[in-house]
C-alpha cells in the first residue's frame, strides 16, 4: 500500500512539474506578445502570418474557456 501511495505521489509531482513548465512557457510567450503590441514601431505584428497565428490562438483560447465552463457545469450537476 505504501508503494502504491509513493507511486501516486510521484506521478502527482511529475504532473505538477509538467503543468508548471507549461504555464511558465505560456506566460513568457504571452508577455512577449503583449510587449510587442505596446511598441507600434516594431513591424513583427504586422506580418500576416503572425497576425493569423495570433488570431488562431485567441480563437483557441475562447474555445478552451467555453470548454472549461461546460466542464464546470457538468461537474457541478454531478456533485
Amino acid at each position: 500500500m505504501i508503494k502504491k501511495l509513493k507511486e501516486n505521489f510521484e506521478n502527482g509531482v511529475e504532473k505538477i512539474k509538467w503543468f508548471a513548465s507549461l504555464l511558465s512557457d505560456r506566460l513568457k510567450i504571452e508577455l512577449s506578445v503583449m510587449e510587442m503590441k505596446e511598441h507600434a514601431d516594431r513591424q513583427v505584428l504586422k506580418d500576416s502570418v503572425i497576425l493569423d497565428t495570433v488570431g488562431e490562438v485567441e480563437k483557441i483560447d475562447q474555445e478552451l474557456e467555453q470548454t472549461r465552463k461546460k466542464a464546470q457545469e457538468i461537474s457541478s450537476t454531478i456533485d
